[in-house]
């Protein structure tokens, strides 16, 4: 009799939480519910003001628009590709305009937030030069673990127009045009590692990948206009410099790199 209370003591226990279990999944799924329907209807309400919009559902948003607009991508391909492609398309996209939109209000919920992609660079220069506006959560979220919010992308008012005022003579049109003949000398050599791989006497050369050979220019390039050296990155000469480079821009992985759960 002992043991058998024991059992219905367990299985009623096993009841009680999956039945806890069971309300806390159906609030979840409320919330989500309700969460998605305002930003569903925050596009329609965008659309009603005659804010040009792509076609939009009530269940899917924009994820079928936009799923085919990237399907037409490599895999591995930069997000910022999506710009390019909505460009491309914007007749398509945008049937009741008579040229390309400035912005793109794109709705991919549950997968991101709500966003604005700027298609226009005198846009773009508003809110990243003339202004400066609230950064997105979503972008201060991947930068924190390598720059605690100590960086442009990330400052916000006052703050942000100090820095900026500061380094923005190092990215000025005189400055750049003085380190050309820099630059030029490293795209030779990027010139001359891309002509190392080529086959001898017409033939095929190896199959190698182009990425590894623009980052390590980009290296290269990035290190002698700031501390103004050679450190020949393509040519396999991996200086400490941009190991520790590298091993910091790794934390921007931040949803792949559980390491980063440590600090953050």
């Amino acid at each position: 009799m002992w043991l058998l209370g024991l059992q219905d003591d367990g299985s009623s226990l096993l009841t009680r939480l999956l039945r806890f279990s069971g309300v806390i999944l159906i609030a979840l799924l409320v919330h989500a519910f309700r969460k998605g329907y305002r930003v569903r209807k925050k596009f329609q309400a965008l659309k009603d003001q005659g804010i040009p919009i792509m076609k939009h559902s009530m269940i899917l948003g924009h994820l079928e628009v936009i799923g085919r607009l990237v399907s037409t991508l490599p895999s591995d391909a930069h997000g910022d590709y999506l710009m390019l492609k909505i460009q491309e398309n914007w007749r398509e996209l945008f049937p009741q305009c008579t040229k390309c939109p400035p912005v793109a209000y794109i709705d991919t919920w549950p997968f991101t937030a709500p966003m604005v992609i700027s298609l226009n660079a005198n846009v773009s220069a508003q809110f990243t030069q003339e202004h400066s506006l609230p950064k997105a959560y979503e972008q201060k979220h991947v930068l924190y673990p390598l720059t605690k919010n100590r960086d442009l992308a990330s400052m916000e008012g006052a703050e942000w127009k100090v820095w900026r005022k500061r380094l923005s003579p190092a990215f000025s049109i005189q400055n750049i045009n003085s380190r050309l003949p820099d630059i030029l000398e490293e795209v030779e050599d990027f010139s001359n590692v891309l002509k190392s791989k080529a086959g001898k006497d017409g033939e095929w050369g190896e199959v190698f990948p182009l990425g590894d050979a623009t980052a390590n220019l980009t290296l290269d390039v990035i290190i002698r206009l700031f501390l103004n050296i050679r450190i020949h990155e393509q040519w396999g000469r991996s200086s400490p410099v941009c190991a520790a480079l590298l091993d910091s821009i790794s934390r921007l992985y931040f949803f792949v790199n559980p390491a980063n759960f440590i600090q953050y």
